[in-house]
């Protein structure tokens, strides 16, 4: 493992426009600086602290701060997965303090910090494996596959470490390409897993999944893991996810059971947080589908006005606007120009659970204009994939 404050010297030394010679004069010769900042080897303090006063930069080496820091990234680390309470003071202040983090050894917790908050870019953070330690890259592969749907990078991850959360992160990534049985297995392992390390949020995130795979195998074991959530929700005192719960119920028995349907995403509505827009619009959006789909236009259109009112889906509220402005829209062109691109973007995007909802409707769709062939190649591949075993 490479040394990463040697990084840091040429990283702020190149940005300054500064040469080595410049830099190192009267601190050390040339061809050791080149070393610090190849991190083959690791200078003094009192080095590391002349050249980083050279650079105009203060440099926070001070022991204490490294050890409370890396104690406070990893608490942060554990909380999402162990239920216990978030303290978000605490990282509005490790915000707030973003520069004096960057600029001392913490270099690549505060990067890998910054990635469990905002996973952007998540594979840029690999570039710098080479300065991690074993934890570090295993959390780096971790972070990255998850967000990227990388399989290979969550493996590698996996043989760093033998932990609940990746076994979680492989589920969901086949979760997502609609490789339901090998997902069924893997949270499966998951759960017993985050269950012996006393895990509750993890515990919850993996059952909210089963349940939502579940959805289109059988309702009844979908309820029992929706209802395991709610049971530990109420044992760490978190409620975040009951309006995901309701949603996704209502989304179930919107073919089957109107009442429990309409029960169900109302209860989603109440129980969404204020700032979750994207959330409250998915929900507004299901109602319009289905009191459209029992003739209840004027609800429908009431919740097409909602859902517009924040338009973060554009094209599906375009769907929905031809559903509650033609009285015969299933026949009508456009809508399913407009229904067969949004299901085509949801394969695009590789997200099975969205492809499935809009297939089904599609499926209906192409049935009622006499389209049978079409309607079997989807039918063919959504059905088709939910019971492969690959």
């Amino acid at each position: 493992m490479k040394n990463i404050t040697g990084l840091q010297i040429k990283m702020n030394r190149e940005k300054m426009g500064f040469k080595q010679e410049y830099l190192c004069k009267g601190i050390c010769a040339v061809s050791y600086l080149s070393k610090i900042e190849k991190g083959s080897i690791i200078p003094s303090d009192d080095i590391i602290k002349m050249l980083f006063k050279r650079l105009h930069i203060e440099f926070y080496q001070d022991e204490v701060f490294i050890k409370e820091g890396k104690e406070e990234f990893e608490k942060l680390y554990q909380s999402q997965y162990t239920g216990l309470p978030v303290d978000y003071k605490k990282i509005i202040e490790i915000k707030s303090e973003k520069e004096k983090y960057l600029n001392s050894p913490l270099y690549i917790d505060y990067q890998l910090f910054e990635l469990s908050e905002k996973p952007k870019d998540s594979t840029q953070i690999l570039n710098l494996k080479e300065y991690m330690d074993t934890e570090q890259l295993y959390k780096a592969y971790y972070f990255a596959g998850l967000v990227y749907g990388d399989m290979n990078l969550l493996f590698e991850a996996k043989k760093l470490k033998y932990a609940p959360e990746v076994l979680y992160g492989m589920g969901y990534v086949k979760w997502q390409e609609g490789k339901y049985y090998e997902a069924i297995e893997l949270l499966l392992e998951s759960l017993n897993l985050a269950y012996s390390k006393g895990y509750i949020k993890l515990q919850m995130i993996i059952c909210l999944i089963l349940g939502h795979i579940y959805m289109d195998f059988h309702l009844p074991t979908m309820e029992k893991y929706y209802e395991k959530v709610l049971l530990l929700s109420k044992l760490v005192k978190d409620d975040s996810m009951d309006y995901l719960l309701h949603y996704h119920i209502g989304i179930a028995y919107t073919a089957k059971n109107f009442t429990k349907a309409e029960d169900n995403l109302q209860k989603a509505i109440e129980t969404c947080p204020a700032d979750e827009k994207d959330g409250l619009e998915k929900i507004y959006q299901k109602l319009c589908f289905l009191y459209v789909r029992y003739n209840q236009m004027e609800k429908a259109k009431d919740y097409y006005k909602k859902a517009i009112d924040i338009n973060h889906f554009e094209s599906v509220n375009e769907l929905i606007k031809i559903m509650v402005e033609e009285e015969d829209y299933i026949h009508q062109k456009s809508y399913i120009n407009q229904l067969s691109a949004i299901y085509k973007q949801s394969k695009k995007h590789n997200i099975f659970s969205n492809t499935k909802y809009y297939g089904d409707f599609l499926i209906e769709t192409y049935k009622a204009n006499r389209r049978y062939k079409e309607a079997l190649e989807v039918t063919e591949y959504l059905y088709a994939f939910l019971t492969q075993d690959n």
